[in-house]
């Protein structure tokens, strides 16, 4: 008895299995990370370190701490999600779950931060959950297009890419005191912040008088309205972890002075406007509640090289910014450009 070989149905499964791979092939790995600061820098960095190896990365609200986030219920809610990173508010570290192709085990491993920049937190979370996720990682189907065709960049040259830049809008009052004689005066001030570098703060700041300060010489008196208006570099946010971010930074202002002097005997009035310049030096604290809210405070000192005289019957009785000191309490806001 012959047997017929029958080629047909075998180069059909061989097809079929062919483009069963292909289509795994088509479909990128996902990795969910859970994240209260979705624009925070470690979010950031950690999706440019994954994607850099052709994954889907989705960025979610973290879920309660009792909820295993690749179990029955977490698998869920995660679509099937290979592996989950969850970012630590306090950027003290990071929990990394995954799930082996070839097993199916989880594995639970966790990152621990040391105190230091932010820009050092930020590479050893998405490095290191990087390099945990490689070897689990190895074995998932890599989207052909994301192959690489060139030398991968640098963690550094990544690092760069995905720190975005950031606008920040602040209001709030503030109080002057601007030479001898002239009493503490109320400011309604603007601040506005935009990052030049990760470490490089562009500032922008006007601060106007809400009324004037009076001096008085015996019968004569002078009350003194002034305005001021600035821009300069403020360095220093970013270089430590936390809530707190302090700031440091000089610049250079100008500021619109209205000098009313008064007589009794006889009765006499007399304005006087001035223009002046002066270079400035500001130090501040930012607190934030959360990444995109803060509170500023900050002061600034700046010194005239040419004061102007406030003067009632052309007899000089006080000269404004002699210094000048401006404290400012501003409710910020920030924002990704």
């Amino acid at each position: 008895m012959s047997r017929r070989v029958r080629f047909g149905p075998c180069l059909a499964l061989l097809w079929a299995q062919a483009a069963a791979a292909d289509a795994a092939r088509a479909e990128p790995a996902r990795v969910v990370l859970e994240t209260a600061s979705p624009a925070g820098s470690t979010a950031r960095r950690l999706k440019a370190e994954l994607g850099a190896l052709g994954l889907e990365v989705e960025v979610v609200a973290p879920i309660p701490d009792d909820l295993d986030p690749l179990g029955p219920r977490g698998a869920a809610r995660n679509r099937g999600a290979l592996a989950v990173v969850l970012l630590r508010a306090d950027d003290s570290g990071a929990v990394v779950w995954a799930r082996r192709p070839s097993t199916g085990e989880v594995t639970v491993r966790e990152i621990v931060t040391e105190p230091g920049s932010q820009s050092s937190i930020d590479d050893a979370i998405a490095i290191g959950a990087t390099e945990l996720l490689r070897a689990d990682l190895m074995q998932l189907p890599i989207p052909r297009e994301a192959e690489p065709t060139a030398p991968a960049p640098s963690a550094a040259a990544q690092g760069s890419e995905a720190h975005a830049r950031r606008l920040a809008l602040g209001a709030g009052p503030g109080v002057a005191l601007a030479g001898p004689g002239l009493g503490a005066v109320p400011h309604a001030t603007l601040d506005a912040r935009i990052e030049a570098t990760r470490w490089l703060d562009v500032q922008a700041l006007a601060s106007l008088g809400l009324r004037g300060s009076s001096v008085e010489d015996g019968t004569s008196s002078a009350d003194v309205d002034a305005s001021v208006f600035g821009g300069g570099l403020v360095a220093g946010e970013g270089m430590l972890r936390g809530s707190f971010w302090p700031s440091a930074g000089v610049g250079a202002m100008v500021a619109r002075v209205e000098a009313v002097g008064h007589t009794t005997l006889p009765a006499f009035t007399r304005t006087e406007v001035a223009w002046v310049t002066a270079p400035y030096a500001v130090a501040g604290l930012l607190w934030r509640a959360t990444d995109s809210v803060g509170l500023r405070a900050q002061g600034l000192v700046a010194v005239s090289p040419r004061p102007p005289a406030v003067r009632v019957l052309g007899d000089t009785v006080t000269r404004w910014g002699m210094p000048l000191v401006l404290g400012v309490l501003t409710i910020e806001l920030a924002v990704g450009l």
